[in-house]
């Protein structure tokens, strides 16, 4: 009998935290959720039942009576919050805690998962200003650009379930519509409503639409999005869009289950999951079902996770399910940034700012306007106390010690302009939030930036000479981490050794639609944008006819994957790039696919590997 907890979903845990709120302490880049405090916050009364049998099966059906019955007979009332018929063989239910040990001790209950409460970081937000479609930066070196220039797959025919905050149906990039007459968004439900928070009862409206987190749009967006320069990955697919989380960035296994059976019914034949919990097992209800989905023919994307800066075994449930496709992320070669015009040393840098246009409402004003370091009284650039002489400038300051509130605060008291920081960490800086409503606008560097500048206003010929100008809009840069595992991207093996994550893609500063209030485009980081970039790629390879079966299409993926490089020309571990970075022209055009995806070698005794023994591989293989 297993008697788990039933984790909460959130898209922060998928989402790689490039915020920085008060400016305290160097950013984590993840969102942990500890097993102790999920014991800790339980939330009560609320239960998945797993039932003996397969749920398609007399005997699966006949538990599913007997557990009504068992209940009736032991007298605990309880009320249905789902049922599952199709994937899993049980329900979702709501009953007095106090009965959970019996009703763990009917003949009909295989396994029980309790719900279980974890938190959001709310800190931080997007841009509140309406932004252009630009093109994608990520399809030249995927070879998509290929695929759609001279293999004139667009992915039409083809349909991919979204699992996840919803999509705002109004944008231009999904044809403003919902289901009617040749619209591409044919499919969906909206399981939560947009107030939902776990342990609430769901209060699900006429449409899947995503009223305020912008994630499940911007995962639409790289999958499909088709918006003038702005293109997805499979620009003709039809979409299904199932809400799973409200408002508050949270959602819960048994929802998850419930999304995944109506993508099922609703004949999904991809299925991307960009939400997830860290350290997840297979055993796990959610990954039951994405491995039931995979069994079915369908073919199950799912983000790995974001939590590579805690070493091996950090890969998320459902990506830890064995035959589902989790995927890692990693640097394109370049990316849309805000930036700053430096004039000495003569430099165009990118930045962060502020998430709110309400705290950068200054920006057209900063043009060629003098930067000066600033010094507080105590001799330091932190800007934590008083300083002066900033009259009519922008002040350079460094991150670190007091929040950034109190360093803007004290930069406006003498008189500047403009805030410009620097990190103190070698990590990039996506945005800066800010609690306070402060009037000069507020913006970032790297840290290797900002000790240039820094050097330059120390030396006495540049002093007075440097100046900056901040752009308003987005610029092109090249990455000099270009085609190597994003930092934050979540380390395999399963907890049972098995080899995850199975691909990579771009995952990292990816631009992609948001709902039109948070200003129609953006930038996001994570394994949350990676994953639907391989759920695009799925289905061109489906257009194209490429997999008859879910093997021949998870090896057509696996065998044609351009693999990392570290720095000085190692290949990178698998255990974190899986088969390498996904590459749809290879994928589609590859003559020969082998279709083990992954080779097992044998041991003798305990850790003793066979050294110089004999293994024979058996290798399949299809031509095409």
């Amino acid at each position: 009998m297993m008697y788990r907890g039933l984790a909460l979903f959130t898209t922060a845990a998928l989402l790689a935290a490039g915020t920085l709120s008060n400016g305290q302490s160097p950013v984590s880049g993840t969102t942990q959720f500890p097993m102790d405090k999920w014991q800790l916050n339980a939330i009560p009364n609320i239960f998945v039942v797993q039932f003996t049998g397969d749920p398609e099966s007399s005997e699966g059906r006949q538990a599913a009576r007997d557990f009504d019955k068992q209940m009736k007979t032991a007298g605990i009332p309880f009320t249905v919050r789902y049922n599952y018929t199709t994937l899993v063989n049980g329900k979702s239910i709501k009953i007095d805690r106090d009965h959970a040990e019996t009703m763990a001790g009917l003949g009909s209950v295989s396994d029980i998962w309790r719900l279980e409460l974890t938190s959001l970081d709310t800190s931080g937000g997007l841009p509140d200003h309406t932004m252009s479609p630009l093109p994608m930066l990520e399809h030249a070196a995927t070879g998509v650009t290929r695929v759609h220039q001279e293999l004139k797959r667009l992915g039409k025919g083809i349909k991919i379930g979204i699992i996840d905050s919803g999509l705002d149906l109004n944008h231009p990039a999904f044809g403003r519509c919902y289901k009617t007459a040749g619209c591409r968004v044919q499919y969906g439900a909206d399981l939560v409503g947009p107030a939902f928070v776990p342990g609430s009862d769901p209060a699900p409206q006429s449409k899947p639409t995503d009223d305020c987190l912008g994630h499940g749009t911007h995962v639409a967006g790289i999958i499909a999005g088709d918006d003038g320069p702005f293109r997805g990955v499979a620009p003709e697919a039809t979409l299904g869009i199932y809400k799973a989380m409200g408002c508050a960035g949270l959602t819960t296994s048994d929802v998850m289950v419930r999304a995944m059976e109506l993508a099922y019914a609703d004949n999904m034949d991809v299925i991307n999951l960009s939400i997830g919990t860290t350290s997840g097992w297979k055993s796990w209800i959610e990954s039951q079902a994405a491995e039931a989905l995979m069994a079915k023919g369908r073919m199950v994307i799912v983000a790995a996770g974001n939590d590579g800066q805690g070493g091996l075994f950090t890969m998320n449930s459902p990506a830890v399910a064995p035959s589902c496709i989790s995927v890692g992320a990693t640097e394109s070669p370049q990316f849309y940034s805000y930036y700053v015009n430096v004039t000495t040393p003569n430099a165009k840098w990118q930045m962060a700012r502020t998430p709110f246009q309400s705290q950068f409402n200054a920006t057209a004003n900063l043009t060629n306007v003098s930067l000066a370091s600033v010094r507080d009284t105590q001799g330091t650039d932190l800007g934590c106390t008083e300083v002066s002489n900033m009259a009519g400038k922008v002040g350079l300051v460094q991150r670190g010690v007091c929040p950034f509130d109190t360093k803007a605060l004290n930069l406006l008291k003498a008189g500047a302009v403009g805030m410009l920081i620097y990190n103190n960490i070698d990590q990039e800086m996506l945005e800066v939030a800010l609690t306070t409503d402060i009037t000069i606008p507020v913006f970032a560097v790297e840290k290797r930036d900002g000790v240039k500048l820094l050097s330059a206003l120390t030396t006495a010929s540049s002093a007075t000479s440097t100046k900056i100008t901040v752009g308003s809009e987005y610029s092109m840069f090249d990455n000099p981490a270009a085609n190597t595992v994003s930092w934050f991207s979540s380390w395999g093996p399963t907890p049972f050794g098995g080899a995850k994550p199975n691909l990579a893609a771009p995952g990292s500063r990816v631009f992609s639609t948001l709902p039109a209030s948070l200003g129609g485009y953006g930038i996001k980081s994570g394994t949350s944008m990676a994953a639907p970039y391989v759920a695009g790629v799925t289905a061109l390879l489906l257009e194209a006819g490429k997999g008859s079966t879910n093997k021949t299409l998870v090896s057509a993926l696996f065998n044609t994957g351009t693999p990392v490089r570290l720095a000085n020309g190692l290949y990178h571990s698998v255990a974190q790039q899986g088969g390498g970075i996904v590459h749809a022209y290879q994928a589609l055009t590859a003559q020969v696919t082998l279709l083990n995806s992954s080779l097992w070698g044998r041991y003798k005794g305990a850790y003793q590997f066979y050294g110089a023994s004999t293994l024979r591989v058996s290798l399949d293989m299809v031509n095409y």
